[in-house]
């Protein structure tokens, strides 16, 4: 469940697709450290250990310190639970208005997205990948690429190794698109109540 103060956002999902084999291990070498980043987190924060050195711990284990703070933001979901361990390999990056949306998984447009991959060298690359999202969903995916509105973006593993991006987005925008519709526009009000819970759900 979301924690005391946490926002919560409506989640648009996209199928996500990597074509290039390099790329895709790389992405898949960093959902792992990132899963074990966010169980190590759970780990110190229950253990009394302070948000600074857990965030320090973090960013030397994933070579970013916005992968960092974004894993402790997860952690913290599950600080209710007495321990942590998540079956299914994720990667998760905090929105950031001042970095056009988000600084580690950048939509290009409706159909591409950049995602960033530290290295221990301290240095990173740009991996690219193509997202199909629901046709109903591309103008509020669009609004996303003018830089208007920060949005934080999850990849998720699922079944038979497919990946799909899930982009947390303001409610306002959320509303913006589907207020035509009265249904769509009464589940937003429980997208915007549950999104965390359902998160939680898909990476468990």
């Amino acid at each position: 469940m979301a924690g005391k103060g946490e926002e919560v956002k409506p989640t648009v999902i996209g199928k996500l697709v990597v074509d290039n084999l390099e790329d895709r291990a790389w992405l898949l070498l960093l959902m792992r450290k990132f899963r074990e980043a966010v169980e190590m987190a759970h780990h110190l924060l229950k253990n009394g250990i302070g948000t600074s050195e857990t965030k320090r711990r973090l960013t030397k284990y994933l070579s970013n310190a916005w992968y960092a703070s974004s894993a402790m933001k997860r952690a913290k979901l599950y600080l209710n639970q007495p321990y942590l361990k998540l079956n299914k390999p994720q990667l998760f990056s905090v929105g950031s208005k001042d970095e056009k949306g988000n600084r580690n998984i950048k939509l290009l447009d409706t159909s591409e997205v950049l995602i960033k991959i530290p290295h221990a060298d301290g240095k990173h690359t740009w991996l690219k990948g193509r997202v199909v999202f629901g046709r109903k969903y591309l103008p509020i995916v669009k609004e996303l690429t003018t830089d208007k509105y920060s949005y934080g973006a999850s990849i998720v593993l699922k079944d038979k190794g497919k990946l799909f991006l899930h982009l947390h987005i303001p409610p306002e925008l959320y509303i913006k698109y589907v207020k035509k519709n009265l249904k769509l526009n009464l589940l937003v009000i429980l997208l915007a109540s549950t999104s965390i819970q359902t998160e939680s759900a898909w990476l468990l």
